[in-house]
């Protein structure tokens, strides 16, 4: 059983520690790709995004890259929402396990 992080994607699906999770870079004609890959670990109580692969393969080391997850959401909508399963991401972000 995975443990919820509270979260939800940009569909609302539910993000969860071990999810992968897929976001668009910037540049599509980057090292990149169109997307790149993330795998939702928890360091001490924070959910966070570590590098796993991109659209292109391994641009990266997988792991060599990462952010907490909270980054990828509004911070003024993250610290007021009375409930953080109804806010989104800023970013397209979405859980594809």
């Amino acid at each position: 059983m995975s443990v919820l992080t509270g979260l939800c994607d940009s569909k609302g699906a539910s993000i969860r520690i071990g999810d992968i999770l897929r976001k668009p870079t910037e540049c599509s004609d980057g090292p990149h790709g169109g997307f790149v890959y993330f795998r939702v670990a928890q360091r001490g109580m924070t959910p966070v995004m570590i590098y796993e692969t991109s659209e292109t393969g391994h641009a990266l080391p997988k792991g060599m890259s990462g952010c907490a997850l909270c980054d990828e959401y509004d911070q003024e909508e993250f610290i007021r929402a009375p409930d953080l399963t109804e806010i989104r991401p800023v970013d397209q972000l979405e859980v594809v396990r």
